[in-house]
């Protein structure tokens, strides 16, 4: 059985896409003694038509999606490019099983992409884990994502991996429903330069350039974006007020020190723009502008010692400064008793992460393969409307983690 994804843009105005499950055996609708007689020679020209797609998501370690112990959905860049989705929650559309909705918050925070399995979750989804390349873009006040404001360009990514079951423990706690693991392009795939634009109704002006290159061991990449629409409007009075305006720049750096050790360091900024709630009565919260500001950096060193055994280390920083100011309109709570007020709301929101991890690869038979790791987290949240104080919140926790896989012998 193999999934292929196709594009549906013939066939829908909005650019989504469906699913064919089709299947690459005779079998399908053979008896059972056709299948019993299918020969090693016809397995073998089956992969030569369709290459078995090789993943990282299922335990950590790079294999065959036909071997990975939890059910896996690739969804490769040609797809992604022929989705002509502007955006990741786009994309995840084309997952079974995975639901992307809309969300507008009446009480003060701005509309966002809602993206869940199977439909369990509120609109922060916090019980499935999404990663870029390893590295958790969760927000720790909300527990969510906001994906519109991720500083990474929809262009340098390779492929997504979208593990679905409660079976990745390693990846932490949110990975209880399912794993997103958004695997970026390295910097010797996109060397020389890119342009691409888009525009249409509704607003829709983006804009990316890219520009790749080397200096001996050293490969480079910097993307820069721009974001624009009117969100989901559509001309009746109950529409969000949800344009957005983002500004992004990205890069990355891979540095071969020698045949064994490698160096990667990646690094993001943005700026995303967004107006907050819908058209209602009353005097809390007003309609406003959103502006979010987030900015990140990730180190990561391997070491292949031999053919079966390595190691690896990895750090990274998420900041996330949300800037939420207003004032509300008059509000007369006791006329002839308490004057009409204002009142002069600072909801901002700045989190930061500190997340450093090491894992070990050992294969000490053909058979055995074991990885094992230990993580140090550090959170700081700084909100002086929703925590009561100027200061800052910090939860530290400790993790270890280790996954063992046998295959038997014949």
């Amino acid at each position: 059985m193999k999934f292929i994804l196709l594009p549906e843009t013939l066939f829908a105005p909005h650019l989504l896409t469906s699913l064919l499950l089709l299947n690459t055996s005779a079998a399908f609708a053979a008896t059972g003694s056709e299948k019993n007689s299918l020969t090693a020679d016809d397995q073998a020209e089956d992969e030569l038509f369709f290459e078995v797609p090789m993943v990282l998501s299922a335990n950590r370690l790079e294999q065959p999606v036909s071997d990975a112990a939890v059910s896996i959905s690739v969804i490769d860049r040609d797809t992604i490019e022929m989705s002509g989705a502007r955006n990741i929650p786009e994309v995840l559309r084309l997952v079974p099983g995975m639901q992307v909705g809309y969300s507008g918050n009446e009480f003060g925070d701005e509309p966002r992409y809602v993206v869940t399995y199977h439909g369990h979750s509120d609109q922060y989804s916090k019980q499935m884990q999404v990663l870029i390349d390893g590295r958790s873009i969760y927000e720790p006040f909300y527990g969510g994502i906001n994906w519109l404001a991720i500083p990474i360009n929809i262009n340098d990514i390779e492929r997504i991996e979208v593990s679905r079951g409660p079976n990745l423990a390693s990846y932490g706690a949110n990975s209880f429903q399912a794993a997103i693991n958004i695997i970026t392009r390295t910097a010797a795939e996109d060397q020389g330069s890119f342009v691409q634009s888009n525009a249409g109704t509704n607003g829709i002006a983006d804009l990316t350039y890219r520009f790749g290159g080397n200096n001996g061991d050293l490969d480079y990449r910097v993307t820069a974006s721009t974001y624009n629409d009117d969100g989901m409007d559509s001309g009746n009075a109950n529409d969000y007020v949800d344009d957005r305006h983002s500004n992004n720049i990205d890069y990355r750096l891979d540095y071969q020190l020698n045949n064994n050790n490698t160096l990667s360091y990646q690094g993001g900024y943005g700026e995303n723009r967004q107006q907050a709630d819908r058209n209602h009565e009353g005097p809390l919260p007003t309609q406003r502008t959103v502006e979010n500001l987030r900015f990140f950096q990730f180190i990561k060193w391997e070491n292949h010692i031999n053919s079966d055994n390595s190691i690896q280390l990895q750090y990274y920083y998420n900041l996330n400064d949300k800037e939420d100011r207003y004032d509300s309109d008059t509000i007369d709570v006791a006329p002839g008793v308490i004057d009409p007020f204002e009142l002069d709301v600072n909801a901002d929101i700045k989190t930061e992460r500190h997340n450093l991890e090491f894992t070990h690869f050992l294969y000490p038979d053909k058979d055995l393969k074991l990885i094992w790791g230990l993580v140090a987290q550090i959170d700081l949240v700084t909100s002086p409307l929703y925590l009561g104080k100027d200061d800052s919140v910090s939860h530290r926790q400790q993790r270890a983690f280790a996954t063992i896989e046998w295959s038997a012998s014949d």
